[in-house]
């Protein structure tokens, strides 16, 4: 099967570029409402972006397919590329920990730079959960699952225990900035479980993802009838789990008092989303292997097109034009639009370059060594 090594040598895991060029594709899906609308109406569909048919189809399919998901698919993957990194560095240099943290350390500078520009960046939460993953590395594949699985339940524990905090401590305005206003403050109960919230379940989906990388669900190693059996699992528990927590906040008029609460079976749903995800993904790489090619080159340039992605959007949505002055439609084409761009460039750049701009930066800096970067 064509997904595991690359043919040039160079240690990659082809499907994993593949699978990590849809995840950061997707994420701009769910992205791209924080860049051209109002901060509540990430949270709030009713909000802002809209209240047409076509409108609130966009939204719904949003929460139901994308909403945690690709954040789920990129932090498994990051947690893989961890131990990727140490395995292969392992092999041929000493202190692999050591270089590691350091390389973590620059991912961290990077995050902070980026989010001094948008306030969304996960490229911090990443930096910060990377000593548990070093940590972490070596437990046995059920035992990493069941950790993953611990965060994903208590931060899914948190949005409903959180809920009665505020439902019994005040009113709507609590919510500020989460649900309602971006101009508003949110309390510190709200604010505490959105921060919670955002490190849990990346952490909960790293660990996931390097049981998924040692057992070798990610490089193709395992059976079509696995793949199969998995795929049907995973979205078949993944995506009513998801419906329950869009009806549930729908059937109460999107009521404030359930906001935080009826994020709890989204968040159940993403570790059984994401591993379905993977084995459809192996299973069009089983009978196509030809069928992705176009993700690998988005993929093997995630960090800049993670990072290009914000440039383009504020630039355009921010700066040329208004935000908000786009509905959830809108946004959608021009998320199509950016994806075509992400696609050709990166196919382009590696046909002439070795890596993509910012990883190769990442790289010098990591090793304090020059490395040509054309070809």
């Amino acid at each position: 099967m064509s997904t595991s090594r690359s043919a040039h040598g160079d240690g990659r895991v082809v499907s994993i570029d593949a699978l990590r060029g849809l995840a950061v594709l997707g994420i701009l899906l769910m992205n791209v409402v924080s860049f051209g609308l109002p901060d509540p109406a990430y949270f709030n569909i009713t909000n802002d972006g809209g209240n047409g048919l076509l409108d609130r189809a966009v939204g719904l399919l949003g929460e139901v397919l994308i909403d945690q998901k690709m954040m789920g698919l990129f932090s498994a993957l990051f947690g893989a590329s961890i131990v990727l990194f140490i395995d292969r560095v392992g092999a041929r240099r000493r202190h692999p920990i050591v270089l590691s943290c350091w390389r973590n350390l620059l991912l961290l500078v990077i995050g902070l730079v980026h989010a001094s520009f948008w306030e969304g960046d996960v490229l911090i939460t990443y930096a910060l959960c990377s000593p548990i993953l070093l940590l972490a590395r070596k437990l046995r594949g059920r035992t990493l699952v069941a950790l993953g699985a611990l965060c994903m339940t208590l931060t899914a524990a948190s949005g409903p225990l959180a809920q009665m905090i505020l439902n019994s401590s005040g009113g709507a305005g609590q919510l500020g900035w989460y649900w309602f206003d971006q101009d508003l403050d949110a309390a510190p109960v709200v604010v505490t479980f959105f921060v919670t919230d955002s490190f849990l379940r990346a952490l909960g989906m790293m660990l996931i993802g390097i049981a998924m990388y040692r057992s070798g669900v990610l490089d193709g190693s395992r059976s079509h009838e696995w793949y199969r059996r998995a795929a049907i699992a995973g979205l078949g528990t993944g995506i009513p789990l998801t419906v329950a927590g869009v009806v549930w906040i729908g059937a109460t008029g999107h009521s404030w008092r359930h906001a935080l609460a009826s994020n709890a079976p989204t968040t159940l749903a993403t570790a059984p989303m994401v591993i379905g995800l993977v084995s459809t993904v192996m299973l069009l790489l089983h009978h196509r292997p030809k069928s992705l090619d176009r993700l690998v080159p988005v993929g093997r340039m995630a960090l800049t097109n993670y990072l290009s992605q914000t440039a383009i959007a504020l630039f355009v949505l921010q700066e040329v034009f208004t935000r908000g002055e786009f509905d959830r439609a809108e946004l959608l084409l021009f998320t199509f639009a950016v994806w075509a761009l992400q696609i050709i460039w990166s196919q382009w750049w590696l046909t002439h370059f070795t890596q993509g701009p910012t990883e190769w930066l990442w790289r010098v800096a990591t090793y304090l060594r020059w490395t040509p970067i054309r070809r």
